[in-house]
């Protein structure tokens, strides 16, 4: 057996397609706003979406701990370490605080504990005290 061709116009919305139903009208990163499946009207996604896999249709909101900075984003991007986005939709990620940092993909910043600290905006992570030093609070 082979591959069959998506129908005229469309294509499919990721490698591997298994069904008709998964080749798109639109490119990644816009969705089909009007018109026919033959003669599409295709609008990119805003920033903060994305549309991208098999089976996407529409634009969808990046989770949170993800951004799209820009419209047309086929997929969204994690929050860098020190970075993070507590809610969805979202075009950019905010810097942890000083006394905080985070990792990639993070929803929250967490705390730095005692015996560490970040003295900067945008943290990866906390360094630890150095020798003849001591913080005994958290988050500092």
């Amino acid at each position: 057996d082979s591959c069959k061709t998506c129908p005229r116009n469309r294509s499919p919305t990721s490698p591997g397609a298994s069904k008709e139903e998964q080749c798109t009208t639109c490119a990644p990163g816009a969705e089909m706003t009007a018109g026919t499946t033959e003669n599409p009207t295709c609008t990119l996604c805003s920033a903060g979406k994305e549309k991208g896999g098999a089976n996407t249709h529409k634009c969808t909101e990046c989770q949170a701990g993800s951004y799209a900075p820009k419209a047309g984003m086929a997929a969204c991007l994690k929050c860098p370490r020190g970075k993070y986005s507590a809610s969805s939709g979202q075009s950019k990620c905010e810097p942890c605080a000083p006394g905080s940092s985070s990792e990639e993909g993070a929803t929250k910043c967490t705390p730095c504990g005692p015996g560490h600290f970040s003295a900067v905006w945008g943290a990866g992570s906390c360094a630890t005290c150095s020798r003849h030093t001591f913080n005994p609070h958290e988050g500092k």
